[in-house]
């Protein structure tokens, strides 16, 4: 197969994965629904130009992205504060009246943070909104909300910044997004993009449960900067961020004659190998995290009652390939809007964490270790003495 941002190279299968669910965040209302989730495989593959590592066996006729999706991640107290601290950035470059348009808001928790600061306007797409809705912002500006896709050759929008959010990671074609961008932004002739995408150097890395069907793209530095310049973007900046966990980019449309920094092929490099490396990653991590349930679990009669933090993606893909993970009795997850759903795959049922007074468990697993702290105080303020392991 040939690569999504090279088109005279093919890529080199690095990693196959079989059976996983195609939606992680699409949560079930029954446990038989659950464990009857559609499944998909992981065949990725990476380009030797680019380092951009891409699902050979994606078909996104499986995805039908819909408000039964549900990936906001806000009512984390450090993931809020993380959100909020881009939102005041990205503020602080934008004047009154400017336009702001978010492809892939989700349920707009970035863009109704955004408008507190600044009277600009904000309009934000995505099918799996609950509700299409206009209104005037706390910051003297306006926040309208589309359940559709942008259409951009139709769209007479002239944003001032365009924001993408863990959303090029989704798309079969991540170059003629860019471009769509690029075109948008070209419109208001001063125009900026903010890009965040996932870091696949964390996923090869160890960051195995970022491996999801949901994901058919994953990113490097150098990938996603290469991408941007051939999508007719000048690169300002890319930057790790929320601990080595995603990457954020800023970058404007290109101008005629206007030169960019390049990609470094010994980054370019460096991430062929870390994408060659992801296969003993994921055996030795994997085995690694069956033998702690292993010894937490011990013999049915006799185990640790263990509990599992977190049902997003990182959540749902540890649950579904645990040898023992039926016998994590829940998920625990803040976000109300999970609670008593079914994780795709397994159907362990979601709980809230004042849903853990009455489990009492012996373990809470946590799987996005920067969590850790969090959750070792919700615990605390539960009045739980149990021990909190990221795994």
């Amino acid at each position: 197969m040939r690569s999504p941002l090279d088109s005279t190279a093919e890529l080199e299968t690095i990693f196959e994965l079989d059976a996983v669910p195609v939606f992680c965040n699409v949560l079930y209302e029954d446990a038989v629904q659950a464990r009857a989730a559609a499944r998909g495989t992981l065949r990725l593959g990476v380009c030797p130009v680019t380092s951009f590592v891409f699902n050979q066996a994606f078909d996104a006729s499986l995805l039908a992205y819909s408000p039964a999706y549900e990936n906001s991640q806000v009512f984390s107290k450090l993931f809020a504060a993380y959100q909020a601290a881009l939102a005041r950035e990205l503020a602080a470059t934008l004047g009154a009246q400017d336009l702001v348009v978010e492809v892939g808001c989700g349920q707009a928790d970035f863009l109704r943070e955004l408008t507190l600061h600044g009277s600009f306007d904000a309009i934000g797409f995505d099918r799996s909104l609950v509700a299409a809705s206009r209104a005037l912002t706390d910051g003297g500006g306006t926040l309208e909300l589309r359940n559709d896709f942008l259409d951009v050759t139709q769209s007479p929008l002239a944003p001032k910044l365009v924001v993408s959010r863990h959303v090029l990671e989704h798309v079969v074609d991540p170059l003629a997004m860019l471009r769509d961008f690029r075109a948008l932004l070209s419109k208001h002739g001063d125009g900026r993009l903010c890009v965040e995408v996932p870091n696949a150097m964390h996923s090869f890395a160890g960051g195995i449960w970022d491996l999801i069907y949901e994901h058919c793209g994953y990113f490097t530095m150098a990938s996603l900067h290469s991408a941007l310049e051939r999508a007719g973007f000048k690169v300002d900046m890319v930057r790790t961020a929320f601990d080595g966990q995603f990457l954020a980019a800023l970058a404007t449309p290109r101008r005629e004659g206007q030169a960019d920094t390049g990609v470094d092929a010994g980054d370019v490099a460096a991430s062929i190998a870390a994408a060659r490396g992801l296969a003993q990653h994921f055996t030795a991590i994997l085995d690694e995290a069956n033998t702690t349930l292993d010894a937490l679990l011990g013999r049915r009669d006799t185990g640790a009652r263990v509990v599992l933090q977190g049902a997003g993606s990182k959540g749902v893909m540890l649950l579904n390939l645990l040898d023992r993970g039926a016998e994590i009795l829940c998920a625990v997850d803040k976000n109300p809007r999970k609670t008593g759903r079914y994780v795709a795959g397994t159907g362990h049922r979601i709980v809230e964490p004042r849903g853990l007074v009455a489990i009492r468990p012996d373990v809470v697993l946590v799987a996005n270790p920067v969590y850790c702290d969090e959750v070792e105080r919700e615990c605390r303020d539960l009045g739980l003495a149990a021990r909190v392991l990221p795994i």
